[in-house]
């Protein structure tokens, strides 16, 4: 990871505060950059989850390749932000940012970017998962005006196995007719 260089550039902060920014660019990754970003997830000790490989994020840009943002810094990738958009909700994704870098405007860069994008594509309201785990998150999202939506559980599956189109059981019982066996882990359910 380099070094911040001694020529910050200032730009304004969440909640009118000023903070010093290096030089980044916040652009579109490329496949290239797909193993630093695994990288910066493990250094920035993001939530592990099945989709956090390169197979993974292969996929995602081959589905909708704008929407994995990256920030770099001399080439080197010091932030990230998934953008996810469907035609009818847009939701972001693994905002993570190098530890060395944080509290720079770096995180903050990358969701006014994701912002613009989503908007432009026609979204009209963002939803985020915060980690509540993660003392910063929170505080983060409401600084950057997202609003807790205490009304709602999220909940998830991991789809393991063979896909449903590919397993005649599932598609003819028209759901998944074999529960998952699986243990909590980290507020979530992780298949054993």
């Amino acid at each position: 990871m380099p070094s911040p260089p001694a020529n910050g550039l200032s730009a304004g902060g969440l909640a009118g505060e000023t903070r010093t920014v290096w030089a980044v660019e916040v652009r579109d990754c490329t496949t290239r950059e797909l193993p630093q970003v695994l990288g910066l997830w493990d250094a920035a000790d993001a939530e592990p989850t099945v989709t956090d490989d390169l197979a993974g994020l292969e996929a995602l840009l081959s589905f909708a390749s704008g929407s994995l943002l990256v920030a770099l810094h001399d080439d080197v990738v010091i932030g990230t932000l998934i953008c996810g958009w469907d035609g009818w909700r847009a939701a972001f994704y693994r905002l993570a940012v190098a530890p060395m870098f944080r509290r720079q405007g770096i995180a903050t860069a990358l969701v006014r970017e994701g912002e613009r994008r989503l908007h432009q594509w026609g979204a009209r309201r963002i939803a985020v998962i915060a980690v509540e785990s993660a003392p910063a998150a929170v505080p983060f999202w409401i600084a950057a005006g997202y609003v807790p939506q205490t009304d709602r559980s999220r909940l998830v599956k991991n789809l393991t196995g063979r896909a449903v189109a590919d397993d005649p059981d599932i598609r003819a019982a028209g759901r998944d007719a074999r529960p998952d066996r699986g243990r909590a882990d980290r507020g979530g359910w992780r298949a054993e």
